[in-house]
């Protein structure tokens, strides 16, 4: 994880970001495969949470 500064109105605001890269052979995977993959990935970040909770249960 890496915290960045971004520019927010009229001051930096610090975020947390997750770098992800995705190699893949066009020919194998299809890009829209790739996108679902990280949304449905980027949604697990969002809601940590949950994750937690559903394993409990």
């Amino acid at each position: 994880m890496e915290i960045d500064p971004f520019w927010y109105g009229e001051k930096y605001i610090y975020t947390a970001r997750v770098p992800l890269d995705l190699i893949f052979k066009r020919r194998v995977i299809n890009g829209v495969d790739a996108t679902h993959f990280t949304s449905h990935y980027r949604s697990l970040l969002a809601r940590p949470d949950e994750l937690v909770i559903d394993r409990l249960e």
